[in-house]
């Protein structure tokens, strides 16, 4: 993937969230371990499938990103852990 493309990131659930206080929250940090992205709720897509739509810049910064889901539920709290690379696009000129 490049630098200025969206990224979708997806987790589905062995057990959809149904009580009030369950969430679904995607943390992302660039290369630098910077949080670009912090704590954000992700859409729910069905009952066990959420996911949360990156929009990268084409000026950010090239290497690999890493995604963190907190899934909540029950009082309960567990977490994974999901690696991506984005690469810096050269334009070629004619």
């Amino acid at each position: 993937m490049y630098l200025g493309t969206s990224v979708k990131i997806s987790v589905v659930l062995d057990t959809p969230l149904t009580e009030s206080g369950d969430t679904a929250k995607i943390t992302i940090r660039d290369p630098s371990n910077i949080a670009i992205i912090d704590n954000v709720n992700m859409t729910r897509d069905t009952d066990s499938v959420y996911s949360y739509i990156y929009q990268s810049s084409i000026t950010g910064i090239w290497g690999t990103y890493q995604a963190v889901v907190m899934i909540t539920s029950n009082g309960y709290t567990s977490l994974q852990i999901e690696e991506f690379e984005l690469e810096e696009y050269i334009f070629e000129y004619l």
